[in-house]
């Protein structure tokens, strides 16, 4: 099936049954329509045997080959010790040595996807049609240039759990509380067909699918899955003045001052919402990232300062393994903990979407009222609103942070810096919201 995978034991070089698993072979167009028993063990590093295409422009098995030796000498340079590097001989066919040596990041760090684009955009004495090969050879249906496909095969699940108390307005008090316990399950959390024409894909936004064959690679928390969220409300009319428990015998210009005032409170918290650690390589194919794999038990990140680091992140994380010879090659360490997340191997997504969650959310917006009686008729209402009166910090998610990222090869890995998310309530101030402390005045006159 197109898009299909397989892994395969590696065979022994005599030929004979398989031998113990050593890497892994991928069949998979879009990366390969074609299978030839060409090894790319060596620009691979030891990690895997890619199994890209089944046979030559002219139909004959390719083997074996001859040796370029500029790319076995820098293969055998690469390769771990006790493992023999072998040249790519049909991927010289394909391209030059020094365009396919250009590429050994991409071996390095299996993204083989990113890898057969390159080799599918080289133009003029370089494109792989002046080596022989037909134009978008990597490509499922390459008489193509572009498909633009739109399918209603989504689906998205909620279920929640709603508490609402209210006290109403009685002596001066009136107050409101609501809880929610939710959870939303989809497959895209975005319309992509609303997002922009075309779609508005790309290899790294939640509206590109991970696999169009197959919906529920991406079936994961929604987005916008917030597992709690509790609302309060309060308007309390301070008991002094006329007609109240306390001073209500004052004189009139002493009621102008110590009565008529009123207290205002909103507070709102919401669970972080969801996000997706990946790969930073297109190890499944040439359209989406793919996520992380994890190995050892899940850290789900929590929001820390570390040293030297610009704002706050969700891992305190190392740099990524680079060393052939270790079992976590391509993996990043949380420090502190058993917990890898690495690249997975050509032909695999990882763990797939929305496996932890950022920061939660929550604000304090205040108000002060004070009533006038000008007449009988006219009533003056002074107001000093507060949003996010005590200037509280609502970190980002790591996917919108202006400085940090949710993939595992970035420098910025797990940062959460440096915008602070905006408060919908301060929208009526500014149409987008505003993240710190905002204070607005104003005068009412009711008639």
């Amino acid at each position: 099936r197109a898009g299909g995978w397989a892994e395969r034991p590696t065979p022994s070089s005599t030929g004979s049954s398989p031998s113990a698993v050593t890497s892994a072979w991928i069949c998979a167009p879009p990366l390969a329509r074609r299978a030839v028993e060409e090894h790319l063990d060596c620009l691979a590093q030891r990690r895997l045997l890619v199994y890209l295409l089944d046979r030559s422009p002219d139909g004959v098995d390719i083997v074996g080959g001859d040796r370029d030796g500029a790319v076995a000498q820098k293969v055998q340079h690469t390769c771990p010790a006790g493992v023999t590097g072998q040249s790519p001989t049909l991927l010289l066919q394909m391209m030059s040595a020094a365009n396919l040596n250009r590429r050994t990041a991409d071996f390095d760090t299996y993204n083989i996807g990113n890898f057969a684009n390159f080799a599918d955009g080289l133009t003029g004495a370089n494109a792989i049609t002046a080596h022989g090969f037909p134009a978008n050879f990597f490509r499922p249906n390459p008489q193509f240039g572009q498909i633009f496909f739109q399918d209603s095969g989504g689906d998205s699940y909620y279920h929640g759990l709603f508490i609402a108390a209210r006290h109403r307005f009685e002596q001066g008090l009136d107050f409101g509380f609501s809880y929610t316990f939710s959870k939303s399950i989809d497959d895209m959390s975005v319309d992509p067909t609303g997002a922009a024409t075309g779609g508005g894909l790309s290899t790294t936004n939640s509206r590109t699918p991970a696999d169009i064959h197959n919906w529920r690679l991406d079936r994961a928390l929604s987005d916008f899955n917030n597992t709690h969220v509790l609302l309060a409300n309060l308007l309390y009319e301070l008991p002094i003045g006329k007609g109240k428990r306390l001073a209500s015998s004052a004189p009139g210009w002493a009621n102008q001052i110590i009565g008529g005032w009123s207290y205002t409170g909103i507070f709102a918290y919401q669970s972080g919402e969801p996000y997706s650690i990946t790969s930073g390589s297109l190890t499944a194919n040439g359209a989406h990232v793919s996520y992380a794999q994890v190995r050892g038990r899940l850290d789900k990140g929590h929001v820390q300062f570390i040293n030297g680091v610009e704002g706050p992140v969700m891992y305190n994380a190392g740099q990524r393994i680079t060393n052939p010879s270790d079992p976590n090659f391509n993996c990043v360490n949380v420090t502190g903990t058993q917990t890898y997340f690495c690249i997975p191997l050509p032909g695999q997504q990882g763990n797939g979407r929305n496996i932890v969650q950022g920061p939660n959310f929550w604000n304090l917006d205040s108000g002060l009222l004070k009533d006038f009686g000008l007449t009988e008729r006219f009533k003056l209402q002074f107001r000093a609103e507060f949003f996010n009166v005590l200037n509280h910090v609502n970190w980002e998610n790591p996917r919108n942070a202006t400085s940090g990222s949710p993939s595992i090869r970035s420098s910025i890995f797990a940062r959460t810096c440096c915008v602070t998310a905006s408060l919908p309530s301060s929208a009526t101030v500014i149409a987008i919201g505003e993240p710190n402390r905002v204070l607005q005045l104003g005068l009412k006159l009711n008639f």
